[in-house]
């Protein structure tokens, strides 16, 4: 007896170095992606991120943010938690773009691990390694850009997955989850609406499913439920500051807008959305999101006949359910987030972008994850005994595997940011060299319209130029109708002293009052002659009339796509010039 207890503590104690092992190696690319961002040291990456570093420059200010980042419609996300996370790495590793990256990685990081901790309560070794596997594969998909960006599509996307976790584990009977569960909720629901429904939902399925468990004996759940219901009180204090101080209050717009009679996506359109994510070539697998053509847009059309996720998904429920293994809570969490995150889309304004969907590769891996476990768990007990030595170095080996990719691609990591992008880098270092001592707020605006910008119709907004002068010290202002992005100290232009402009193209002469920066063009001369030649080339055929003409004419000569993929490369090319206007009130 003595002899089995032994060989069965080493047995556990090993596969625990396992499970160790295996949250390292998922972690490793993240950490390999860190070293990268810190030698880097890039600005923002685009005019988003910029606003996020800007509104986390402001906590601990006088215009500390109460309310999320910007919303299109006007509103803005539905709380700061977000910007509160992200303040600590910011201030401590030198209040740059990489200080934010490298908060974006330590944020995913502790989400892996969390998901490991979870995995490995509610079912040991194989459990932790097939998630690890899953999650790096994801995380592939995803590339290490995207795991390193602040931006909200982006940076909270595995703490969904953790959300997920965290939702099992609370409602396969571990009550004490709930007050985690409720932080990691608020952070995602505060910061990004479009997956505020998904959020809520897992939190409130974890809520139901405790309650239901304990029925009988509600008194010992009073403590969680209390430490709960306390965490949210605080992280939803500032929100409703938000509300109580402004009229109408951002809480009460979004509710506004919800109700109106805008056109949405729809149940139909919302559902072909998120079963992209059930196909056996799903974008969580593969990473790419099929996009109608020379779009941003998703092409729901392209969602797969059979959608194998979800049906697996389905088989190993009902498995589970006849066999009443723990392994059903876990598959019915990640049906709550399938039906949740159609309901939430099918209420989508406005267009669907793939930066939009991101997210839902949490529900494709969501769907494999309790496939997989619940077939594991429908062996018989002496049958999983036996292959457990197999699968466990199999899993291993797929997760080495996959994790070599991500280190691989978190090294090679070098994004074009796009020539627009690094323009406008080169005219923020003119405006800083310009008015780095200058006294005086300076109203920052622009009249910019490029062609390569595909969303707010070709609009380059001042955000890059803002950041570059608020990091150098200027007290800078813009348009009153930004405060949503900025901020409402910044949305004052009438304490303007002097204006930057930034327009398209090189006006000569600039206009009344106005003296020229800088301008810079993204192309060379022989770069911009060529455009020239492509853009008469293809004119000719018509291919520039339109999507369905630029169609037509490919069906006709394919090699007109060749030549239509050149033009897009260089259309990317509008000069930017900034403009100045001195000691001047805005009229």
């Amino acid at each position: 007896m003595q002899t089995a207890s032994t060989a069965f503590a080493e047995r556990m104690n090993l596969r625990r170095w396992v499970v160790i092992g295996g949250v390292a190696v998922a972690v490793l690319p993240l950490v390999v992606g860190l070293v990268v961002v810190l030698l880097r040291g890039e600005f923002a990456m685009h005019g988003d991120d910029a606003l996020v570093e800007l509104r986390v420059r402001d906590v601990g200010s006088r215009d500390t943010p109460l309310v999320g980042s910007y919303q299109r419609f006007g509103w803005n996300q539905p709380g700061p938690l977000l910007f509160y996370v992200l303040t600590v790495p910011y201030r401590l590793l030198g209040s740059d773009f990489a200080a934010l990256q490298v908060g974006a990685l330590a944020l995913n990081a502790l989400a892996i691990a969390g998901i490991a901790v979870v995995a490995w309560r509610r079912g040991g070794a194989v459990l932790v390694l097939w998630s690890m596997a899953l999650v790096s594969v994801l995380v592939h998909a995803l590339g290490a850009d995207r795991i390193a960006d602040p931006w909200e599509p982006h940076i909270l996307i595995l703490p969904l997955a953790f959300l997920l976790f965290l939702a099992f584990d609370a409602a396969a009977d571990h009550p004490w989850t709930l007050p985690l569960a409720a932080g990691v909720m608020t952070l995602v629901a505060q910061a990004y609406a479009a997956m505020a429904l998904a959020a809520v939902a897992l939190f409130m399925w974890a809520v139901v499913a405790v309650v239901v468990r304990n029925r009988a004996q509600l008194r010992p759940l009073l403590g969680a439920v209390l430490v709960s219901g306390a965490v949210l009180a605080v992280l939803w204090v500032p929100p409703l500051v938000d509300q109580l101080r402004e009229d109408p209050g951002n809480l009460r717009e979004m509710w506004t807008f919800f109700r109106e009679p805008n056109e949405t996506l729809g149940l139909g359109d919302a559902y072909s959305a998120v079963a992209l994510q059930f196909g056996a070539d799903a974008p969580w697998l593969r990473g790419d999101i099929p996009l109608a053509p020379f779009t941003i847009s998703v092409d729901v059309e392209a969602a797969p006949l059979v959608p194998f996720g979800v049906l697996t998904l389905v088989a190993g429920l009902a498995v589970a359910w006849w066999r009443k293994d723990e392994s059903a809570t876990l598959a019915l969490t990640v049906l709550v987030l399938v039906v949740a995150a159609i309901a939430g889309f099918s209420r989508l304004v406005g267009e669907l972008f793939n930066w939009g969907l991101e997210w839902t590769g949490v529900v494709g891996l969501g769907c494999w994850l309790a496939a997989g476990w619940c077939g594991y768990r429908a062996l018989a007990a002496p049958v999983r005994e036996r292959i457990t030595p197999v699968v466990l170095p199999m899993l291993a080996l797929g997760l080495v595997v996959v994790t070599g990719l991500n280190v691989a691609d978190a090294v090679g990591d070098d994004p074009d940011r796009g020539r627009t992008h690094d323009a406008l880098v080169e005219l923020a270092d003119e405006a800083v060299t310009l008015l780095d001592e200058h006294d005086g707020p300076v109203l920052v605006t622009s009249e910019a319209v490029v062609p390569e910008v595909v969303v707010g119709e070709g609009n380059v907004g001042p955000e890059v130029i803002v950041l570059a002068l608020d990091r150098a010290g200027v007290d800078v202002v813009v348009d009153e109708q930004l405060d949503n992005r900025f901020g409402p100290r910044r949305a004052q232009p009438e304490r303007a002293v002097a204006e930057l402009r930034l327009v398209a193209g090189d006006p000569s002469p600039p206009p009344d009052r106005f003296r020229k920066v800088a301008t810079v063009d993204p192309l060379t001369s022989a770069e911009r002659a060529e455009r020239e030649r492509l853009e008469a080339e293809l004119d000719e055929v018509g291919a520039l009339d339109s999507f369905d003409a630029a169609r037509e004419a490919i069906a006709s000569d394919p090699d007109v796509r060749a030549l239509l993929d050149r033009y897009a490369a260089l259309r990317v090319a509008t000069p930017l010039t900034l403009l100045v206007r001195e000691f001047r009130p805005r009229d």
